[in-house]
Formats: structure tokens, C-alpha cells, sequence
């Protein structure tokens, strides 16, 4: 009987040490990289954008990360941030004398770890996850319509890189070489997004470029101009230059690439589309990622009809998927296949 007793109590004990154990575990953060209004278009149908943005105002930055440490006083600190747990890879490091930081530009579904340290050489490691919920929405200070092009689910079921290619609107005043991003963003875009290319889609017959010779990045930055027309069905009115286009993804040293027109909608979403069905991406993200402009200061708001017209051309040509016809297209329309072949290599 005294045995039985102490069995049970001996259980008992050790459930309960494993409950205070896990009662003691630290929650890992998981934060969601989106505003209320712009979870609430993606959660819903694309054909109600209108009740959430109308882009005439600036809705389309990320929510920020807030990390912040107690019990671990000092005058200054030190943040660095990492995918290792190891920390062998930084991201990116901040210094600050408060015991909290708010970062941003952070990738979607992605597990963090962060190390603060203090003057004494005391350090502490955490970290946190976030959503995966895409678009990544980017915060460049000066700019608007920032985000990644990667992120998204694929009809197979896999999601495309992140981190490869970014759409934004334009970096200087059109006609003018007067910069709209501020020192912050071009740091942000060089040093943490570490872009190696700028695709500017702007005319230079009319001057929109500013005559740009050399990306407002940087000299170290790859300035490539490679002119589109707007006003239309931006697919149909610029098919002698989509192999232009596309040649500067074609090539592998070229990346990360950022692309951009004038506010980084009609022409940049035209080229964001034709990646994206080329990758599989789902019919809906189709819709979403061009609509998603709409939480930007883009001078009023597109409607669904854009993609729809996108996808009646491609639908005209043979294949069995979506993506297959949009390699096909584009194939017919001059853009050889091993620069199609290498986007898809990189960005899935």
C-alpha cells in the first residue's frame, strides 16, 4: 500500500514540475507585419478594396517590431537581429539608450532571434516569429508602395522567395534628378535589403526618368533603364520590350533587384503580374498583390479589371497552367527562356 502511495505521489510530483516548467517558458512572439485595414483586404474578397483603401493616402507601410528588455539596465545597448539562433548571420544591429527598439522591413513567415547587450558586456537572447500573411510590406523612408515581391502561396503549395525582388515607386521627382528617398531609405535599401539593381521602367523620350545616367542609390548600385509605356493594357502596349525586361532578371548576378516606375503601379504591377503567374502564384494573390497599391499615395485607386484583362491574354495561349501559358507568352513575345528559366530557378 506504501508503495502504491508513494507511485502516486511521485507522479503527481512530476506532473507538476512539468506543468511549472512549461508554465515557466517564455511565449515566443508572433507579430503580425500588417495594419488592421490591410488585414482586413487580405483576409476578405479583392473586389471590395474600396472600403479599405483608395490610394490617395498612405496607408501601405508595415506595422513595426517592438523588442524591448527589462531587468537589464545600462546606459546604452546594443540590438543585433539574426535568422540563427546562433548569430552568425546579422541582419541588422541597432544601437539605443532605451530599454526598447521599433524595427520594421522584416520577411513574413519567418522565425527571428535578436541579442541585446548592454555597456557591461551583459547580453540576453530571444526571439519571435511573424505572420505569413503576404505581401512583406517595406518601410523606405521617402518612397511609397514598397514591398516585396516574394511571399506568396503557389498553386503547388510551396511559397516564393523572399528577399530577391522589390517593387516600389520612384526614388527622384519625375523630369528631375531631385531625390524623393531620404538618406535613411537609401541606406535601408543598400545595407539591409542589399540591392544590387535598380530596373527603372520610366520613359526617357518624354524625360519622366529625370535623364538618369546612375542609380539615386548609389554608384555601386546597377542603374538599368529599360523604358514602358503607360495609359493602357501596360502587357499589350509594351510587348517589343518584355525581353528587355525580363533580361535583366535573366541574369543571376543582377539580384536582389528593385523595379519601379513612376508610383510603382500600373507599369512595375504589369511586370510583377508576369513574374508572379510565371512562378504558379494563385489566381487571388494576382489580384491582391496589383490591388494592394491602392494602400499607397498612388493618386487615386485600381479596380480589379486590370488583372482580369492580364489574365484573358494569357489565357489565349497554349498550356495547361497558368504559369505554363505565361512562359509560353512571353517566349512568343521574344523573352528567351533561359532568362524565364533562371527567374524561376532563383524565386522558387
Amino acid at each position: 500500500m506504501e508503495k502504491i502511495q508513494l507511485k502516486v505521489l511521485t507522479t503527481f510530483l512530476l506532473v507538476s514540475l512539468s506543468l511549472s516548467l512549461i508554465g515557466c517558458t517564455e511565449e515566443v512572439p508572433n507579430y503580425n507585419l500588417h495594419s488592421e485595414l490591410q488585414n482586413q483586404f487580405l483576409e476578405g474578397d479583392y473586389n471590395y478594396i474600396s472600403i479599405y483603401a483608395k490610394g490617395k493616402e498612405e496607408l501601405s507601410r508595415p506595422e513595426g517590431v517592438k523588442l524591448e528588455w527589462k531587468d537589464f539596465s545600462s546606459k546604452d545597448y546594443k540590438v543585433e537581429i539574426s535568422k540563427n539562433e546562433n548569430m552568425d548571420d546579422i541582419v541588422t544591429t541597432y544601437t539605443t539608450s532605451d530599454n526598447y527598439i521599433t524595427a520594421y522591413n522584416f520577411e513574413i513567415n519567418q522565425t527571428y532571434y535578436w541579442k541585446v547587450s548592454n555597456d557591461d558586456g551583459k547580453t540576453k537572447v530571444k526571439s519571435f516569429t511573424t505572420y505569413s500573411n503576404a505581401p512583406r510590406s517595406l518601410f523606405v523612408e521617402g518612397i511609397t508602395n514598397a514591398r516585396d515581391l516574394g511571399g506568396y502561396i503557389t498553386e503547388d503549395g510551396s511559397h516564393t522567395k523572399q528577399g530577391l525582388i522589390y517593387r516600389t515607386s520612384r526614388f527622384n521627382e519625375n523630369e528631375t534628378t531631385d531625390l524623393l528617398i531620404k538618406q535613411s531609405g537609401i541606406d535601408e535599401m543598400v545595407n539591409r535589403l542589399n540591392i544590387k539593381t535598380e530596373l527603372d521602367i520610366r520613359r526617357v523620350d518624354n524625360n519622366e526618368n529625370g535623364g538618369l545616367s546612375e542609380s539615386p542609390l548609389g554608384k555601386e548600385v546597377n542603374y538599368c533603364s529599360v523604358p514602358m509605356k503607360s495609359g493602357g493594357n501596360c502587357i499589350l502596349l509594351n510587348k517589343t520590350v518584355l525581353k528587355d525586361v525580363f533580361a535583366v532578371f535573366g541574369n543571376k548576378d543582377n539580384y536582389p533587384i528593385v523595379m519601379h516606375c513612376s508610383i510603382g503601379t500600373d507599369r512595375t504591377g504589369a511586370i510583377a503580374f508576369l513574374i508572379n503567374a510565371l512562378l504558379g502564384v494563385k489566381e487571388e494573390f494576382l489580384y491582391k498583390d496589383y490591388l494592394y497599391s491602392n494602400f499607397a499615395n498612388i493618386g487615386g485607386s485600381r479596380n480589379p479589371s486590370t488583372i482580369s484583362d492580364y489574365l484573358r491574354v494569357l489565357n489565349n495561349t497554349l498550356g495547361e497552367s497558368l504559369a505554363e501559358k505565361t512562359k509560353n507568352y512571353l517566349i512568343n513575345e521574344g523573352v528567351l527562356e533561359e532568362d524565364l528559366n533562371l527567374i524561376i530557378e532563383m524565386m522558387k
